[in-house]
């Protein structure tokens, strides 16, 4: 079943990694703590499907100049 939910770093993190690993928008450790980064600093959702992260959706504040 599926639950939209908050992102929780502790749980969710190597998931949405692994997520950001396969469409290929990380690669690297350096590439890993940028996404880290953004992950932290983001307000966030997670769909889960049966006890794990598989879709993530992020938001940031920001100005368009």
């Amino acid at each position: 079943m599926l639950q939209i939910r908050t992102y929780n770093p502790k749980t969710d993190e190597p998931h949405v990694i692994r997520m950001l690993k396969e469409v290929g928008w990380v690669d690297g450790k350096e590439n890993e703590k940028a996404a880290q980064i953004y992950l932290n600093g983001s307000q966030a959702l997670i769909a889960e499907i049966n006890g794990e992260a598989e879709c993530f959706a992020g938001s940031m504040p920001a100005t368009i100049r």
